[in-house]
């Protein structure tokens, strides 16, 4: 055992306890100097107190010591005035705090869950864009319509103008 540990249970050892820690306390007490100055300090203490005789408490002790308690108390605790006036704000508080809470984590949320987009994708996509654009072009300069995609579609817009044209003119 450890000299804390002996040197509080010393007051255990001179009443009587269990047999086990009392072997282990006075084991410690005869090979631990400190600890055995203690025990032979408290023998000598209660040797002393018993010559002295008894005495029976006054009779209002109890009380007196239970009212002083009570005065105590009443100082250190907060007026009841007090108390309700917290009470009444610390629920709303509360709730206000956890409102704050939700939109900061919402607006958290929403801010960072859109991830940008990748960056790769970007030149990729103009390159695309480029190339598409710089064969149509070069098409495009020899004769206008060399570009099936764009015959095809001035094609449609004429013979829809000749449609209309022939129901207009009946």
């Amino acid at each position: 055992m450890k000299c804390t540990q002996v040197q509080s249970r010393l007051g255990d050892l001179s009443v009587g306890i269990g047999a086990s820690l009392e072997h282990q306390l006075r084991e410690h007490v005869a090979t631990c100097e400190t600890c055995a100055h203690e025990w032979s300090n408290l023998q000598r203490t209660i040797a002393w107190l018993s010559h002295v005789p008894e005495q029976d408490p006054p009779a209002g002790l109890w009380h007196a010591v239970n009212n002083r308690m009570g005065e105590v108390g009443n100082k250190t605790r907060l007026p009841r005035a007090d108390v309700q006036r917290w009470q009444g704000w610390l629920a709303p508080a509360g709730a206000f705090a956890g409102g704050i809470a939700l939109v900061l984590a919402g607006f958290a949320w929403i801010t960072f869950s859109h991830q940008p987009p990748d960056a790769s994708v970007g030149p990729l996509l103009a390159q695309s864009h480029a190339n598409f654009v710089s064969q149509h072009l070069a098409m495009d300069r020899g004769e206008p319509l060399a570009d099936t995609v764009a015959l095809g579609v001035m094609a449609s817009l004429v013979e829809g103008d000749a449609a209309a044209s022939s129901r207009r003119g009946k």
